[in-house]
């Protein structure tokens, strides 16, 4: 497992220098996991081993303190994979779809939208969804609107604006414009895990014909979703460190 030129550092470094050493390295031993993370699983799974063995007397073989490490070296590899998006050939575009929900500041659903919009860039599905949720928003009456995108990019443009030339150009204008008609608005980033209505809705879209829909209601699985949140259910996401 450990490439032989790497030996002779692995069996002679001191203990703070061997751990930086090997989670430093990002050498790939597959598609999908690297060194730092085969490292880092194996020495948590002695971690656990040695607890067990402390704490509760019970002896794990190498085999199985292998065995586990393996196990969510696997997990990693299978995450990594459902997260990766290909993007298509630059002279293609998805059929995408756009969604959003209101909901007030303890979590609970108001009302929701989905709308799918055919041909365009993630870029401009995330700013239609914004541009609607401010129209929609503003024939609700609702004084004070904060609205969370998992679009650093959106944010960017709706904040400093940009060219006509801009393929988005005439949208975000029409955002920022609307912005300056509202009471109080805040456009802020969030990650998509942490936005996982939205998201959800916005994959609904597709299944809808052309043509915005107002949701009283969240679906089902929404729901869940929602549920989830206000109870205050977290999840992790990898990160570089």
């Amino acid at each position: 497992m450990l490439d032989p030129s790497q030996q002779a550092n692995f069996f002679s470094l001191d203990m703070q220098q061997w751990i930086y050493s090997n989670l430093a390295n990002s050498s790939k031993l597959n598609d999908h996991v690297t060194w730092d993370i085969c490292f880092a699983l194996i020495v948590w799974s002695l971690w656990i081993d040695r607890n067990n063995s402390v704490f509760s007397q019970a002896n794990t073989s190498s085999s199985e303190v292998i065995h586990r490490a393996s196990y969510f070296m696997e997990s990693c590899s299978y995450a990594m994979s459902s997260l990766d998006w290909i993007s298509p050939k630059r002279s293609y575009r998805n059929i995408l779809g756009c969604g959003g929900c209101f909901r007030d500041h303890t979590g609970r659903w108001l009302s929701g939208f989905t709308r799918r919009l055919g041909k365009c860039s993630i870029n401009m599905a995330e700013l239609w969804a914004i541009h609607i949720a401010i129209v929609l928003g503003r024939n609700a009456n609702i004084p004070k609107l904060w609205i969370e995108t998992d679009s650093n990019l959106a944010v960017t443009l709706i904040t400093n604006g940009c060219s006509d030339r801009h393929p988005c150009g005439q949208l975000v204008q029409s955002i920022r414009s609307l912005i300056a008609d509202h009471g109080q608005f805040v456009v802020s980033h969030t990650y998509r895990k942490a936005n996982r209505s939205a998201d959800a809705l916005a994959r609904l879209a597709l299944s809808n014909q052309f043509g915005l829909y107002y949701l009283q209601d969240p679906p089902s699985h929404v729901f869940q979703l929602i549920c989830d949140d206000v109870m205050g259910a977290s999840f992790y996401r990898r990160a570089p460190i």
